[in-house]
């Protein structure tokens, strides 16, 4: 009778339950959308364990605590807005699968951009490591960011910088668009993305303050909203 279930736990269901309720007229929210941000609190952990002591992290606790909070809340609508934007451009589809596609979407590119940053230089990767400062409790990188580098190693910066930038690429653009980049374009295709996000940040600061735009800056706008900006739009509901 439930119209809706949300799994708290995972295999909550078995796939031929998850069939049937569907069936029915049931909407699923699947374990690996769920549960995603537990993952996430993890990983949180384990890089607060690396840059504070002990007592470093009581004397920060409480803040820390509301600060992982935030990232999770943001993730979480962020997996939300993609899931249910997918669905909404099929509701005949069972919703399960709409998670089973955004996880695989995410893993490849994460597997993609982390092949990648394996080729660039300490120099390089270090050029790319505000992004991890960005997308990780601000306490904590407030307190302890002078000694990231020092403490976390190399080869978890840059699982890390993978999987923001995959997870970014994903719940912006949509599973299609990150799916139809082949395998060996897409950890380019990132690096790329990532740093025209730079430039659309850039832009978006200007105009929110508003500060004034060069000629190429106001053609370069309207460049992006005339190949865009409807779509963007419709996919996130701007205007409506």
């Amino acid at each position: 009778s439930s119209p809706l279930i949300v799994e708290g736990a995972n295999l909550f269901l078995t796939p031929l339950a998850r069939q049937e309720l569907s069936k029915a007229g049931c909407v699923i929210v699947k374990d690996s959308s769920a549960n995603k941000c537990g993952v996430i609190c993890s990983s949180m952990e384990i890089i607060a364990s690396m840059l504070l002591s002990k007592e470093e992290f009581l004397e920060l606790k409480p803040v820390l605590v509301e600060d992982v909070l935030k990232v999770l809340r943001k993730h979480a609508e962020s997996e939300a807005q993609l899931m249910f934007r997918e669905y909404k451009a099929n509701p005949a589809a069972p919703l399960t699968p709409v998670s089973q596609q955004i996880s695989y979407a995410i893993n490849r590119s994460t597997d993609s951009f982390a092949a990648l940053l394996e080729t660039l230089s300490q120099d390089e990767v270090r050029r790319l490591t505000p992004v991890i400062r960005k997308n990780l409790p601000k306490s904590l990188m407030d307190k302890a960011w002078d000694r990231f580098e020092e403490r976390v190693p190399p080869a978890y910066i840059r699982f890390q910088l993978a999987c923001i930038l995959a997870s970014q690429l994903v719940y912006s653009e949509g599973v299609s668009y990150a799916t139809s980049i082949s395998d060996e374009m897409l950890g380019k295709w990132l690096l790329r993305y990532l740093e025209r996000s730079v430039d659309a940040d850039t832009l978006a600061r200007k105009i929110g303050g508003g500060d004034q735009l060069s000629t190429e800056e106001r053609d370069l706008v309207a460049q992006i909203l005339r190949r865009g900006g409807a779509r963007t739009m419709i996919d996130h509901h701007i205007k409506e």
